[in-house]
């Protein structure tokens, strides 16, 4: 795992991978001073593109760790500038049945947003934290 995390008198192991569409960056950046308002229109994200882009990184890490031992959580962090978390939180049920095997729970984190507690944190696979620490403390 890319870290273990300490929650109470539980650890749990997780893998981090970032949601950062490197091909689209770089078309608005060559777009940027010839033409803003494309440069702007290709970097904004739709229910399609964000569903077909979390089940790629899902599936690439499914393929990276088949045949290893499962870690607790697939955490995707992204701080795409137009990928707004209520477009996230709402795109989530669209992404259908994901089969994870090498994973307990996949969940997605947005960029901070100013005004709220914490980051947005949409679990979209598998079980909770809680559910987690749960299990891990059963098996002692």
């Amino acid at each position: 795992p890319d870290f273990t995390a300490a929650a109470g008198d539980v650890a749990l192991t997780l893998e981090l991978v970032e949601l950062l569409d490197w091909k689209t960056v770089k078309k608005a950046r060559s777009l940027a001073e010839r033409d803003p308002r494309q440069a702007w229109q290709v970097q904004q994200w739709t229910q399609d593109r964000y569903v077909k882009a979390i089940r790629s990184l899902i599936a690439g890490k499914e393929r990276a760790y088949a045949g290893e031992k499962p870690f607790d959580i697939l955490l995707i962090y992204t701080d795409e500038t137009w990928l707004a978390p209520s477009d996230m939180q709402r795109w989530k049920g669209r992404l259908g049945p994901l089969s994870i095997t090498q994973f307990r729970a996949v969940y997605v984190m947005g960029s901070y947003v100013p005004g709220q507690p914490h980051y947005p944190l949409d679990l979209v696979a598998g079980c909770t934290v809680k559910e987690l620490m749960q299990e891990r403390r059963a098996e002692r």
